[in-house]
């Protein structure tokens, strides 16, 4: 990994939340993933890629405020 805050957190969240709620389940019927609130129950695994938002929260979290032409690139220190 590189020096970047940002490296690889994008891919990395794509790989785990977007898994089925019994993504990795011995038994498939039960889920390993439960929400706090049920009503979101059936959102997990919905998407394929992370929306806009998605990627916006991520980059608030990590503090990435660089920008890099696609997931992947290093963003510079400043």
């Amino acid at each position: 990994m590189g020096s970047s805050a940002c490296d690889g957190h994008l891919s990395n969240r794509n790989l785990s939340l977007n898994r089925r709620e019994n993504g990795f389940a011995i038994d498939t019927t039960k889920p390993t993933i439960l929400t706090i609130n049920p009503a979101f129950q059936q959102s997990i695994g919905a998407q394929e890629l992370p929306t806009f938002d998605d990627i916006v929260m991520l980059n608030l979290h990590y503090s990435c405020y660089g920008r890099a032409t696609d997931i992947g690139t290093e963003v510079p220190e400043e």
